[in-house]
């Protein structure tokens, strides 16, 4: 009987100890799951808004204010990319943001004129990839056994 009192009282203690540190691990990762999410849809709205004002912005002699905006929009997803993805992650967005940024701001309305769909459209796809396969959510991490978790 004393055996199962000290048991619980261990194991009570024990609780009391590890739980709360477990629980905040597990929160800290999910909240940081849910801020990587929220940028990468920012990213994808972002890029999107590119390509529906990319005719104007390549006809236009001066910059409007939304290009402007949308600059500064870029340059402040980089930071937030820089600062929760990977340095590998960051290298293979920094390039479709580059890409998008000198569209918009960088260069003279004559270099403007010279989009490549060639070139950005890679750095689109890979940037995209990285960032969904960094956060696990792409559809090799997702369908992988459940005996294999452990190896993620």
């Amino acid at each position: 009987m004393i055996g199962s009192v000290i048991t619980a009282i261990v194991v009570g203690v024990a609780t009391w100890i590890i739980a709360p540190r477990i629980q905040h691990f597990l929160w800290r990762r999910q909240k940081h799951a849910e801020v990587c999410l929220h940028v990468v849809e920012e990213c994808a709205a972002l890029t999107a808004r590119f390509f529906e004002r990319l005719p104007e912005t390549l006809g236009a002699k001066v910059l409007s204010d939304e290009a402007r905006d949308d600059f500064l929009k870029w340059h402040s997803l980089s930071v937030q990319v820089q600062a929760l993805f990977s340095p590998a992650t960051y290298e293979k967005f920094s390039r479709m943001e580059a890409i998008a940024s000198d569209h918009l701001g960088r260069y003279s309305p004559e270099r403007r004129a010279f989009f490549n769909p060639e070139e950005f459209f890679p750095a689109q796809r890979d940037a995209f990839r990285a960032l969904y396969d960094e956060m696990g959510m792409t559809a090799g991490k997702l369908l992988i056994p459940w005996w294999q978790f452990w190896k993620l």
